[in-house]
């Protein structure tokens, strides 16, 4: 902040933020003060709090007279050589002589800046000052006074005031965290979001190694030596990185020492302990992360497992807690079935971390899941009976059955019960075709619930003309409801089938030929049946009707005929 030291109360020096304050006072005052004013009300403030503060006093040597009737100059002239203002204020002149006037005050003005400039930078510690420039100065401890009792700035070696200033700031950090470690990151920037990030990604994947040793590439190597070798967290020894132990021996040990409870804030607390490092939460959090991954510990909030804990997200009330891990064998094929039934991706490496990752997913899925589970195995159950198979002949009932049994004992299982559970899962037909069902049982409800079954009934019921187009319709329904859904989408045939229903019911067979009325003219003297007639038989038979209708002319046949092939002839 920028203030006249001698004017500020003592609640703006005493600075109750944990953060260092740094006031700069200005190089001139009123007229009967000067440095000597400034240094004696930091001193009052020592005597009145010998404890000190987190506040640093940069107090300039004072502008001599001369120097401040320059600043006043330069200050007109700047005011008069800005926008049209020089136009304007020498109308009074001919123009031939304005370009030259101009110039002439130009170069006086850059000329008083360069002074100006470089007084003011002797004047806060940078450089010495030109002769008459600044007054006698008021104290030979230099222009940096630290209000916190035991540190002291001495005047850095500086070209530039924001060199100093820098300088400054390092000192102070350094004296309140004397442990920080020394990052070594491309030269003007610091520790990066990015960064920390390929860090924990690095680190957890020698976390994964049962060495705990990685090959890293080439581009990663800097980083790594640059933030990981600093902060502890491992080694690298050229292009491979290998996980030393400090933070869980150093954590293992205050924990003892202090016998509190293993909380984040607590880790926090014990991170700048014996000397304070000065991290920022985001390291902070790696730090605390890899410790736990190591340990094998996860974390909880309030008693309730906290699987969100990540660099962004890991409040000081959660807790870490030593977590139960399966064995390698149930962890393998939990993983496996997890990743069929829910489409998870889940680390291969058991660890407190990726076991709590797999918990707080799985009750994700089975939460937002397991009442569609339930209503399509009695939805099924339902239907089958009038459109399909019996339970035991199909396979779409079995299979939403079992995962509305698996789901239901994942939602009320505790958390060292869920990858056995996943693990000893028996599929009624696959885990492949159990997620399918799993994951389209919302759209399949859907599907049930919009078909309108009492067309289905009517189309299916139909026993005239229609009756073989209705069987095949409940042929194709029976068919849906003895495949999963993997093998055959229920709302794509129930969809086809309704449509086909309705067509169907909309056709109108052609009324039946009326029989022919008995001409009372005529009376059927002879009649007779001849079936499978060769075409010998079939001659003589025409032979004899026609020879008898020659015969007498009274009399006519009616001819009704039915003509077959062999299925075996060519």
């Amino acid at each position: 902040m920028y203030a006249n030291v001698r004017e500020l109360p003592d609640s703006s020096l005493k600075n109750a933020d944990e953060e260092w304050r740094l006031v700069i006072d200005f190089p001139f005052d009123e007229p009967g003060f000067g440095e000597q004013d400034d240094l004696q009300a930091i001193e009052a403030f020592r005597e009145r709090y010998p404890e000190g503060a987190r506040t640093i006093c940069w107090v300039p040597r004072f502008f001599s007279r001369r120097l401040q009737t320059d600043l006043g100059t330069l200050v007109k002239l700047d005011y008069l050589l800005t926008g049209e203002r020089f136009l304007e204020a020498a109308n009074h002149l001919p123009p031939s002589e304005r370009g030259s006037a101009k110039t002439i005050l130009t170069n006086q003005r850059d000329q008083l800046r360069r002074v100006v400039m470089d007084a003011i930078a002797a004047a806060y510690g940078v450089g010495e000052p030109a002769p008459n420039a600044l007054d006698a100065p008021a104290s030979a401890d230099g222009p940096f006074h630290s209000l916190r009792k035991g540190f002291s700035v001495e005047r850095p070696a500086a070209g530039t005031l924001v060199e100093a200033l820098a300088k400054v700031l390092n000192r102070t950090l350094a004296y309140e965290y004397p442990a920080h470690p020394d990052f070594v990151v491309e030269e003007g920037r610091t520790v990066t979001t990015g960064m920390v990030r390929k860090v924990h990604d690095e680190v957890r994947r020698a976390m994964e190694d049962p060495d705990g040793r990685i090959y890293v590439d080439k581009s990663m190597r800097p980083l790594l030596q640059g933030v990981a070798a600093p902060l502890r967290l491992g080694e690298l020894h050229e292009n491979v990185f290998l996980l030393v132990p400090f933070w869980k021996e150093h954590f293992v040990q205050h924990q003892a020492v202090a016998g509190q409870s293993w909380t984040v804030g607590n880790l926090r607390r014990w991170i700048d302990e014996p000397r304070a490092m000065g991290l920022p939460k985001l390291l902070q959090n790696l730090v605390i992360l890899m410790f736990a991954e190591r340990t094998s510990r996860s974390f909880y909030l309030h008693g309730v497992a906290y699987p969100q804990a990540s660099l962004d997200d890991l409040p000081d009330e959660v807790e870490l807690r030593t977590q139960k891990l399966p064995s390698e064998a149930e962890w393998k094929q939990g993983a496996l079935a997890a990743a069929r039934l829910f489409g998870l991706t889940v680390s291969p490496m058991v660890s407190a971390s990726s076991l709590q990752r797999l918990l707080g997913e799985v009750r994700g899925k089975v939460d937002a899941g397991r009442e569609d589970a339930r209503r399509l195995a009695e939805r099924l159950a339902e239907l089958g009976p009038r459109y399909g198979p019996t339970a035991s002949a199909g396979a779409r009932l079995p299979t939403a059955r079992a995962v509305a049994a698996l789901v239901a004992a994942l939602g009320t299982a505790p958390e060292d019960r869920v990858v056995v559970l996943l693990a000893g899962a028996k599929p009624a037909t696959t885990l492949d075709a159990m997620g399918t069902s799993f994951a389209g049982a919302r759209g399949v409800l859907d599907a049930v619930d919009r078909t309108k079954w009492a067309l289905l009934d009517a189309a299916m019921g139909l026993t005239d003309v229609r009756k073989g187009a209705a069987d095949a319709l409940r042929a194709r329904l029976r068919q849906a409801f003895e495949h999963d859904e993997l093998q055959e989408s229920l709302g794509v045939i129930l969809a086809r089938v309704e449509e086909d229903a309705a067509k169907l019911l909309a056709w109108a067979p052609p009324p039946p030929v009326p029989p022919v009325p008995p001409d009372p003219m005529w009376v059927r003297v002879d009649h007779g049946e001849r079936k499978r007639l060769d075409a010998a038989a079939l001659h003589t038979l025409m032979g004899d009707l026609a020879a008898r209708v020659a015969k007498d002319g009274a009399l006519r046949v009616s001819v009704q005929y039915e003509v077959e092939r062999r299925k075996d002839s060519p």
